[in-house]
């Protein structure tokens, strides 16, 4: 996994500690191309305190980082403070091997960026109302475990010592597990973002503001994206979607992304990624007939005998859309469409070409349910990323 290498004319853009309100990430060193796996996840990782000599009532970013090194040693902070010692704010050293070293102390922020697979870092420092800052180091070591560390401390000018506290990280709670997170210090602004990624879908990120003493849950963005419905392509961007929420249907990882125009889903769609892209399973209207959804638990089935869901959408023209949820992925979907020109329904399936692909499995027995929302976000979708 790579971190991007950041061109000179970028540091025109950076900015950091709580000094500029209005953020540009697209310059950022630390990219969303690496994510961390949450079952390993080992966020607040560094020393529980940290003695700052001479920190005083104003230490800089390398200050604090010096003494995060000799507390907690790494290759990456180590190249940071060797070549970032006697270069001036906003500048940096690019080495042979395709990494540099950034520092600017007015603005609270250090890093070492490449887009190799070299040990990587960021750190930041947020001045806070009551005279403390918030200092925060992001490591990255490609083949490490964890890949992804995040260390975040309060400090105190009156006793120079750094203590660790939560970070937002720590308080992320999505509403299912995703495959991977990440975040980014910024160099920009002072907007906190962590990265939310699940297989197939696009990205959402999260987004926390500073009020000046701490971090505060702001926007949810979501990737722009392309869906199919009914075979078709269209806008993965309609207008009147505003709330978003994540569904797991087989209990087994079969992700669902659910847009709705407000809080009752009436007025919604159920999207999950089949054959590269992401495919509406049902779009429920203001002209959506009565009990135009169901969802029905069958048996397990397959030889891995996978826990399996029958996900029924009626359109109104009286269309029917069977999709066929297996394990943590789509199996395959039976349309079956009434036959205008001749009469009589036609019936197709479109799927991967596996043997268990019939149409059989309408007539399987099922336990109903309707799938129900944890929690709707509110959200934006933004430009896909890079």
């Amino acid at each position: 996994m790579k971190r991007f290498f950041i061109p000179i004319a970028c540091l025109l853009l950076m900015a950091c500690g709580g000094q500029n309100s209005n953020q540009n990430t697209d310059g950022n060193a630390k990219q969303d191309s690496s994510v961390q796996t949450l079952m390993s996840t080992d966020i607040q990782g560094g020393p529980q305190t940290i003695k700052v000599k001479g920190g005083g009532q104003a230490p800089n970013v390398m200050t604090l980082l010096k003494a995060f090194q000799e507390a907690m040693p790494s290759e990456a902070v180590e190249r940071v403070l060797k070549h970032g010692e006697n270069l001036a704010d906003g500048s940096q050293y690019e080495d042979e091997d395709d990494w540099r070293v950034l520092v600017d102390r007015k603005k609270g922020y250090a890093d070492l960026a490449s887009l190799t697979d070299c040990d990587q870092m960021q750190a930041a420092v947020w001045k806070r109302k009551n005279g403390h800052r918030v200092f925060a180091v992001s490591l990255f070591q490609q083949h490490g475990d964890p890949q992804d560390r995040l260390c975040w401390y309060d400090y105190n000018p009156d006793t120079e010592t750094l203590t660790a506290e939560k970070s937002p990280v720590d308080d992320f709670k999505p509403d299912v597990e995703p495959e991977a997170i990440d975040w980014l210090l910024p160099m920009n602004g002072t907007t906190f973002e962590i990265y939310e990624y699940h297989v197939g879908f696009p990205r959402i990120t999260h987004q926390y503001t500073w009020d000046g003493q701490e971090f505060h849950p702001g926007k949810n963005l979501i990737d722009d994206f392309t869906n199919g419905f009914n075979n078709r392509s269209e806008s993965g961007n309609p207008s009147g979607w505003n709330y978003y929420t994540i569904i797991d249907l087989t209990g087994a990882g079969s992700r669902v992304l659910w847009l709705s125009e407000d809080k009752n889903p009436k007025i919604s769609t159920l999207l999950t990624p089949f054959k590269g892209q992401m495919y509406s399973i049902a779009e429920l209207t203001s002209q959506s007939v009565e009990n135009s959804l169901a969802c029905y638990k069958l048996p397990p089935q397959g030889k891995d005998k996978l826990p399996t869901v029958r996900v029924t959408y009626r359109d109104l023209p009286g269309g029917y859309w069977h999709t066929i949820m297996k394990g943590d992925y789509v199996s395959f979907v039976i349309s079956d469409l009434p036959n205008f020109v001749e009469g009589g329904r036609s019936m197709d399936i479109e799927g991967f070409g596996a043997d268990d692909e019939t149409t059989d499995i309408l007539d399987v027995e099922g336990e109903f349910f309707m799938p129900q929302a944890k929690e709707w976000h509110k959200f934006e979708f933004c430009e896909e990323a890079p």
